[in-house]
């Protein structure tokens, strides 16, 4: 009986040590959720294809321009502060971006066609580019004052881009049609770390903060990059343009700056620490694109009305991708988060 007694007041008195502790962790973790509406920049969407075209008996070139467009998306995550009173906390967060594009010219000389006397060509093109970023690391902040806080992080940092472009164009007069599928990856991981300022300037509403900082990343990256083509015109051979997988270094920066609020709010089941930020942020890869890491393609010299069989002339030639525009964040989490 006595045994008995000492084992329920042992399991009472490690559950009562239990209980807060479990409140604690619980109270130091926050989840939040961003809504962003971006466009790329750069070279990112704005996609080009310089073609052939005769004019007068002189080989000229055109460009067709795939132009990009406003994207909503979407980031989650979440934070957990290391202490009651520490300012230190550990994150991880998802950053989302995803957009499909086409355009229609008429009468574009996609493709490398050459044009002929009454051979007219359209064309179409669509790009689709997906980015994916994901970050864990750490934060510690810094306090000047009761205004101006400072946070400092580090991190590690993963990231995948993909761009395809599908090209298409048909011969109007003879309704030949020429396709042409590029696809350009990188993927990587590396370190980084950034700063983030906020001041709470407004004494009659210390919740309502500015806020402004950036982060840079240095990855070491794969990079894939496929292209082929084909023509309904049995008499000329597509091809297939496929190099080896290289590895380089990019180097990543993003900025952002806007003004947001917090405010703790008690409730019945428990305190809870509100956060909203609205602004602005910039992205971007340098040389994320590696364009297969080859030497500039030369393209056959055409007759008139003849269909290019070389290799594209914009294989080779790296670029960046980045994005930017507005952005929501929201997250909640316990009173001591």
């Amino acid at each position: 009986m006595k045994t008995a007694i000492k084992l329920t007041f042992g399991t009472m008195l490690v559950a009562a040590m239990a209980a807060p502790a479990q409140a604690d962790f619980a109270s130091r973790i926050a989840v939040n959720g961003t809504l962003t509406y971006t466009e790329a920049s750069n070279n990112g969407l704005s996609v080009g294809d310089t073609s052939p075209v005769f004019v007068a008996g002189t080989n000229t070139r055109t460009a067709e321009f795939i132009d990009p467009d406003m994207e909503l998306d979407y980031g989650l995550g979440f934070t957990y502060r290391m202490g009651d009173n520490s300012d230190t906390r550990l994150f991880f967060d998802w950053d989302r971006y995803g957009t499909t594009r086409g355009s229609a010219v008429p009468l574009s000389h996609n493709l490398g066609n050459g044009v002929a006397a009454g051979n007219l060509y359209s064309g179409s093109g669509e790009v689709q580019t997906d980015y994916d970023q994901f970050r864990f690391g750490v934060t510690h902040a810094l306090h000047f004052g009761d205004k101006l806080d400072l946070t400092l992080n580090g991190f590690f940092d993963y990231t995948n881009i993909e761009r395809d472009l599908h090209e298409f164009s048909v011969n109007a007069t003879t309704a030949l049609t020429h396709y042409r599928h590029t696809h350009d990856e990188m993927s990587g991981w590396g370190p980084g770390f950034g700063a983030m300022a906020r001041v709470t300037p407004f004494d009659v509403c210390p919740q309502v903060g500015l806020f402004g900082g950036m982060n840079g990343t240095l990855l070491y990256v794969d990079n894939e990059f496929k292209q082929y083509q084909n023509t309904s015109n049995n008499n000329v051979n597509g091809y297939v343009l496929a190099p080896e997988d290289s590895n380089s270094m990019v180097a990543k920066f993003d900025a952002e700056f806007g003004v947001d609020y917090r405010k703790l709010f008690q409730t019945s089941w428990a305190p809870i620490m509100f956060q909203a930020a609205l602004g602005l942020r910039y992205d971007n890869a340098v040389n994320a694109f590696k364009g297969g890491n080859t030497q500039l393609n030369a393209t056959n010299v055409l007759a008139a009305g003849a269909i290019n069989t070389g290799y594209a002339v914009t294989t080779g030639l790296p670029s960046d991708f980045g994005r930017f525009g507005p952005f929501l964040r929201f997250s909640i989490g316990g009173a001591n988060s």
